[in-house]
């Protein structure tokens, strides 16, 4: 198969991706405001730490888990952002 051919099928993935951590981080929004009306963090290391250890277990490969790890950590970060909208003041 041609370069091309290649790029334009993981330009789809890619798209495919976005939407879908798009989904993701509505989901955690809306999980936000949950645990916000019960007075809970958004930070959750167990959940954390759950669907790191998921997500490696699941991985297919070729990709490394320590990387698949990396990936979701960064994933899980940007959702917990959407989850609580961090407030600074200063003066």
């Amino acid at each position: 198969m041609p370069i091309e051919e290649y790029r334009k099928r993981i330009d789809a993935l890619d798209e495919q991706i976005v939407a879908l951590l798009g989904e993701r981080a509505r989901l955690a929004g809306q999980i936000g405001q949950e645990k916000e009306q019960e007075g809970k963090s958004a930070f959750d290391p167990v959940r954390e730490r759950a669907v790191i250890e998921a997500v490696s277990k699941a991985a297919p490969g070729p990709l490394r888990t320590q990387d698949l790890a990396a990936i979701y950590r960064e994933v899980l970060s940007a959702c917990r952002a959407v989850e609580r909208v961090l407030v600074v003041a200063y003066h």
